[in-house]
């Protein structure tokens, strides 16, 4: 959230410091039903990627707890659908 919210006040420094001091999880593309990471032949997996503001970001977090929050929220976006 604190990156968000350099980012959004243009506090530029503040951003990088804040990505240069963090670890982050990429979200993988898996099998919902399986849980499984899905893929390719050569091993490597593809990540989730979203349109944001005409821009393709990588879905990307700085703790665990914020990850499955996303699935859960996005989760409840498809049950209703």
């Amino acid at each position: 959230m604190a990156l968000v919210m350099a980012h959004e006040q243009g506090e530029h420094s503040e951003a990088h410091r804040i990505i240069r001091s963090h670890d982050f999880m990429v979200l993988q593309q898996f099998q919902p039903d399986t849980g499984e990471v899905s893929e390719n032949d050569d091993g490597s997996f593809n990540v989730v990627l979203v349109e944001a503001e005409e821009d393709t970001a990588v879905v990307a977090f700085t703790h665990e707890k914020f990850a499955s929050e996303f699935l859960h929220d996005n989760e409840d976006d498809d049950d209703s659908e």
